[in-house]
């Protein structure tokens, strides 16, 4: 998320946010191919989300089924709130939240 967010906060003319979530989301409606891309990329997301939750398991909240798609949704709400010129200390507030969401603690 943090990577993200350093992307999603460049740009030259100002904060860009995402091409998919800024863009295609909204070329979408009548572009069925754009749509066709979006909707790929959301499920490569949840998948790559998907993956690494498989691999932690023990350390999540819920099932990773359940919380990938919602882990993904963290991306698009950072995408949008950096494009409306959100700074790294809201956009981390959001992640770190949703990291302590999606991860349950682990008692020692």
């Amino acid at each position: 998320y943090a990577a993200a967010s350093e992307i999603y906060r460049a740009g030259v003319r100002g904060q860009q946010g995402c091409f998919l979530i800024g863009t295609a989301v909204t070329e979408s409606v009548a572009e069925p191919d754009v749509r066709a891309v979006l909707n790929r990329a959301f499920e490569e997301l949840d998948a790559a989300f998907r993956v690494r939750f498989e691999r932690s398991r023990d350390e999540l909240s819920g099932d990773p089924d359940t919380l990938a798609p919602i882990a993904t949704a963290i991306m698009h709400t950072m995408a949008v709130r950096a494009r409306a010129g959100a700074d790294e200390a809201a956009l981390a507030a959001i992640y770190e939240t949703a990291i302590a969401l999606i991860c349950r603690s682990v008692a020692k």
